[in-house]
Order: C-alpha cells, then sequence, then structure tokens
C-alpha cells in the first residue's frame, strides 16, 4: 500500500446487467423443419388464437407438436399466452400458460416456438418465472 489513500481504494467496476424482456432477444438461429412450413400455410390464425390443423402442427426441434396459441386478457399491460402441445411419443396434450406484455404479437411467439429446441424454453420468456 502506498501513502496515496486515493490508490487504496478498491474500485469494483460496474457491469450493466441486460435484460431481456422482449421475444425478439431469445429467439435462437435454428434450421428450419420442412414439418413447420406446411404447419404455417395450412394454419387458422384469429385475433387471439393460432390454431393448426390436426395434420401439421407446428413442431419444435425435439419433436413437441404444437397445436395451438392462445391468449386471454389480464389487463392493459399482460396477457396470458396459453399453449396446447403433445410430447413426442405420447398422444395426451398438454397445456403451457405463461405471462407476457400484451403488445407481444402472435407471430412473434409462433417464430420464437419454432425456433425452440423445447418447451421448456418458453420460461425464459415467462415474466412470472424468476
Amino acid at each position: 500500500m502506498c501513502n496515496n489513500i486515493r490508490a487504496n481504494i478498491l474500485k469494483k467496476p460496474q457491469v450493466k446487467e441486460v435484460v431481456k424482456d422482449k421475444i425478439t432477444d431469445w429467439i435462437e438461429d435454428r434450421p428450419n423443419l420442412t414439418a413447420n412450413g406446411k404447419a404455417k400455410r395450412n394454419k387458422v390464425q384469429g385475433e387471439t388464437y393460432i390454431s393448426y390443423e390436426s395434420g401439421s402442427p407446428l413442431k419444435l426441434h425435439d419433436g413437441t407438436r404444437v397445436h395451438s396459441i392462445k391468449t386471454k386478457k389480464i389487463d392493459d399491460e399482460f396477457k396470458e399466452v396459453i399453449i396446447e402441445i403433445v410430447f413426442p411419443n405420447e398422444s395426451k396434450e398438454h397445456t403451457v400458460r405463461i405471462k407476457r406484455y400484451a403488445d407481444d404479437s402472435l407471430d412473434t411467439l409462433e417464430e420464437f416456438l419454432e425456433n425452440s429446441q423445447s418447451i421448456f424454453q418458453t420460461r425464459n420468456i415467462d415474466l412470472n418465472y424468476d
């Protein structure tokens, strides 16, 4: 140590924390599955839902099939996204619910799911998940 008191002070550099609150921040670059092209052409889309035909669901990269994506308004700021899925080698339908901002579009959610490895990646965009 030296007698210069300013030099003796340890300074911890402040690191800016990156906040990923947009869905597009979490979209990964994966190759497109050929089955998803057919699923996107045959989908039925409304203002609050996307429904896929039973013969051509949207597929994740682990083989999980997405049959529908629905939204339900919670308040002016948030909405609940309800995703109906079927895991590979199963026939029972499961429901995944996540909380998102009200201005997130269904197309962005669809793109996120299309590029997801598994349905468990939805916790990255879920505002309830800590």
